[in-house]
């Protein structure tokens, strides 16, 4: 959890809400999350484990920014993730959404580029070339998600509008 927070509050761009919802985990996740006293960092515990879809949906009450992006405790962000995504959305007011793409990345904290192998179906996934809607739609349809959640940085408006992620999606929301 800490190289996820850490990801989050050493961003170029750092005018960032940061909201951790413990998803009621029995791991010590709490304590570390209430352990930075950076006066971005808000933390909101769950009394049981609602997954997902439904923390984020929750902290979805408490953003007061133009934009959100999601982060589970086992990702992390480059360090000018929302610097280029914002630049991205601040000059493009059709956008609703950016994202981009995301690495594989083991417990030494090297990016596994494998072709083949236990995460060649992940690297496939998240490295297509795509370059419109449309084609972006035909993948999605006949090969399926290209996103991680993670890496999307999406109008706080567009996901209050839609009513936020899917709860039905428990284990899926990278789909929503």
């Amino acid at each position: 959890i800490r190289t996820a927070v850490d990801s989050i509050l050493g961003q170029t761009y750092d005018n960032v809400q940061f909201i951790a919802v413990n998803d009621a985990s029995t791991d010590g996740t709490g304590d570390i999350l209430r352990s930075y006293s950076d006066p971005r960092v808000e933390v909101y515990d769950l009394p049981v484990n609602c997954h997902a879809a439904y923390a984020r949906n929750y902290a979805l009450q408490f953003a007061r920014g133009d934009y959100i992006s999601f982060l589970d405790d086992d990702d992390f962000w480059h360090e000018r993730k929302l610097e280029k995504q914002l630049a991205v959305l601040e000059s493009n007011e059709a956008y609703g959404a950016c994202f981009n793409w995301a690495s594989i990345v083991d417990e030494n904290g090297d990016i596994r580029n494998d072709e083949d192998g236990d995460v060649a179906w992940l690297n496939k996934a998240f490295h297509t070339e795509i370059q419109g809607q449309k084609e972006y739609l035909m993948h999605f349809l006949t090969k399926g998600n290209c996103i991680h959640s993670g890496s999307s940085l999406i109008r706080t408006e567009i996901l209050r509008r839609v009513g936020g992620q899917n709860m039905s999606l428990i284990q899926l929301h990278d789909f929503d």
